[in-house]
């Protein structure tokens, strides 16, 4: 048996699967880092040579693997970027003011999100003749 053929055998089960794990937070870490760093989704993904998609997910995965305390550090550095965001928005006012005023209520969007200053959101399901509202933000058990 050659030594590649016997490495193989001697690895416990379930070590590719942690391997791969492994690989993905690595991955997922990497595009954090640089979206705390001020890189957008856009180009996280153009840079890793995949879609906006695939970036989303990964810092969604980084940040609910976070405790609750790490969360909100990560909030805190996303207002901090979305403050830069909005002081450059001066600098975009003068070349395209259109896409400055769109920037703009993007940003803001995010961070009333993050603030929470948004208002509960409806939805309505629609299943033949049966309908059924939810209220996401709202927990009813506390009402």
């Amino acid at each position: 048996m050659s030594e590649m053929e016997q490495s193989e055998t001697e690895r416990p089960s379930g070590y590719a699967s942690k391997v791969k794990k492994i690989k993905q937070r690595h991955h997922d870490m990497r595009i954090f880092k640089r979206y705390m760093a001020g890189e957008t989704q856009a180009e996280l993904a153009s840079a890793f040579g995949t879609t906006q998609q695939s970036v989303a997910r990964a810092l969604y995965r980084v940040v609910n693997a976070r405790k609750p305390e790490q969360v909100e550090q990560a909030k805190t550095l996303d207002l901090m970027r979305i403050e830069r965001y909005l002081n450059k928005l001066e600098e975009l006012e003068h070349d395209n003011p259109y896409l400055a005023i769109q920037t703009a209520i993007r940003v803001l969007q995010r961070r009333a999100a993050i603030y929470g200053y948004d208002a509960p959101k409806m939805r309505v399901n629609v299943e033949g003749s049966k309908v059924n509202y939810s209220i996401e933000g709202v927990d009813m058990d506390k009402l």
